[in-house]
């Protein structure tokens, strides 16, 4: 069993809009030390459990290590429309070890207007003084450089069908 591993904290998710299905999300009792544990994906969930409830049940990863799954969330398309839903794991990021990359993306969540970059480098020393910020911007400019090429791809085929209407049009009228 080797599904895609994603580290998240507490509240991510949310944050991110992944829905949780059923059972619940990460505490900050979820930490090193502690029985380790997991959220998958629906699809991920349904793979390994079949129709079975996976809340409360172990699973194993190829690298040997057992988590119980304390949730299911649903599954979304990480890389844009044309992209399958992955099958993911999602693991508390203080039981990750050295699960994870040298790369980590934070979100947050906003009410009113965004921080400046300048905050958040502030924050980020503040948290963790050896974190560098390499880049800053909302989730929608990520999310147009996921979509720019299928949107325009769409906006020449727009084109394309125009010009087939106008030439269909003035060989029949014409």
């Amino acid at each position: 069993f080797d599904p895609e591993a994603r580290a998240a904290s507490p509240g991510a998710l949310e944050a991110l809009g992944i829905r949780l299905r059923q059972g619940r999300g990460f505490t900050a009792d979820d930490r090193a030390g502690t029985q380790p544990v997991a959220i998958l994906t629906r699809s991920l969930a349904r793979a390994a459990f079949g129709d079975a409830d996976p809340i409360g049940k172990s699973v194993s990863f190829e690298s040997g290590e057992n988590r119980i799954v304390v949730g299911v969330v649903e599954d979304y398309r990480e890389f844009g429309p044309a992209q399958a839903a992955p099958q993911v794991a999602f693991l508390p990021y203080t039981q990750g070890g050295n699960l994870w990359n040298a790369t980590m993306h934070g979100v947050l969540k906003l009410r009113g207007p965004a921080p400046s970059e300048h905050d958040i480098r502030e924050l980020a020393r503040d948290i963790a003084p050896d974190l560098a910020v390499v880049g800053y911007g909302p989730l929608a400019r990520n999310l147009d450089g996921i979509l720019g090429p299928q949107r325009m791809a769409r906006a020449f085929m727009l084109a394309f069908a125009a010009m087939a209407l106008l030439l269909a049009a003035g060989g029949v009228y014409g």
